[in-house]
């Protein structure tokens, strides 16, 4: 993959009105992309634990039907919002398609959401639906007990488990029209994650559809000579990518929309089944990955021995880069990855308020 910026003729737009990288919303490129590439498939989940059972897929045409199912299913709960205003929900679930689903749903009807953790105490998720300013709490099946308990120390918290997604794809629903522009929607806060709490109790980070742009604009990043770009391009169109992160946390927030803006395939395991080394060997020996998105953490623990290692050159061979965010990688696995696998291997850093910086790929020498 080269390190130079697309030329205008190969920057597609997604409508007839011609609306450029970075001033793309995602509910309208959705739309658009379940009219010109139905099929394109979004993101794999692993049916169980024992990945040989396969995987299921997503398509852009099914996303666009449950998420007007859902923003019709959501009025239908809660009651339309007025016009210009913005009443956040918060979402706690099973790490699944409906993630994406809710999360554009909410977009559509003007519902800020908020992504606890999972993970968190009681007392952390009830101080964020504190300053966020929402008594309403959306949840899956599988976290019920969780959500009763913070309605019985939260009296007057509604909570209301979702559809499963059979159900947001098999119910008749018609179009939820969305038809912001961007320069309408820009300052929309469409998403809400939360810091660490390491420090106390954890607080409240807002995104809006401009810091979502970012995703979609690492294809303007001028190229240096002789070096190759860090971003998010390396994905790939169509190009199957494993993720190794929860979609509450912003990091799978913003890979998940790499399968909309980018149009990338995000693979993952299955539902309630924690993400371990041999979870993502796994799923590598099953599918032909082109890239490892993950923690560092993760990615010393699948490179940990020099046995696992031979085996991992026998089914990684379809790999063409490894991504690795949220701290540093261990110089021991760094070198043998550059060392005995031909693959670009890069990291994001970056801000909450800016997101990631341009970088460039390291030197296999550093």
């Amino acid at each position: 993959m080269g390190s130079g910026t697309p030329s205008s003729k190969e920057i597609s737009f997604h409508n007839d009105n011609a609306i450029p990288h970075g001033r793309r919303l995602l509910p309208i490129v959705v739309e658009e992309l379940a009219t010109t590439d139905p099929d394109h498939i979004l993101g794999m989940a692993a049916k169980s634990a024992n990945i040989s059972l396969g995987f299921d897929s997503l398509t852009v045409s099914q996303l666009s039907r449950a998420v007007n199912y859902t923003a019709h299913w959501l009025d239908f709960i809660l009651g339309e919002v007025p016009a210009g205003t913005f009443l956040p929900i918060a979402f706690i679930g099973t790490q699944d398609f409906r993630y994406w689903v809710i999360e554009l749903a909410a977009i559509k009807t003007s519902r800020p959401m908020l992504l606890p953790s999972t993970s968190n105490a009681l007392p952390n998720t009830i101080s964020l639906l504190s300053d966020v300013g929402t008594k309403t709490l959306f949840y899956t099946s599988s976290i019920s007990t969780q959500a009763h308990a913070l309605q019985n120390l939260v009296p007057d918290l509604t909570i209301h488990e979702i559809p499963t997604l059979n159900q947001m794809l098999i119910t008749p629903t018609t179009p939820y029209p969305y038809t912001k522009t961007y320069d309408e929607a820009k300052n929309d806060q469409i998403i809400i994650v939360h810091t660490s709490g390491s420090t106390g109790a954890p607080k409240p980070i807002y995104y809006t559809n401009a810091w979502i742009r970012r995703i979609d604009s690492d294809i303007f990043t001028p190229p240096v000579p002789g070096r190759q770009l860090a971003n998010l391009t390396l994905l790939g169109r169509k190009k199957l990518n494993f993720l190794g992160t929860p979609f509450f946390h912003l990091s799978g927030i913003v890979f998940g929309f790499t399968s909309i803006f980018p149009q990338s395939t995000i693979v993952f395991g299955p539902p309630n089944v924690p993400v371990t080394a041999n979870l993502a060997c796994e799923i590598a020996k099953n599918v032909k990955l082109a890239g490892l998105l993950t923690v560092p953490s993760l990615l010393d623990r699948i490179f940990a021995n020099h046995g696992q290692r031979e085996e991992l050159q026998g089914y990684l061979g379809s790999l063409e880069h490894i991504l690795w965010f949220g701290g540093p990688l261990a110089n021991s696995t760094g070198d043998w990855i550059v060392q005995n696998m031909d693959v670009v291997l890069w990291q994001i850093l970056g801000s909450t308020e800016m997101a990631w910086f341009p970088l460039l790929v390291a030197p296999k020498s550093h």
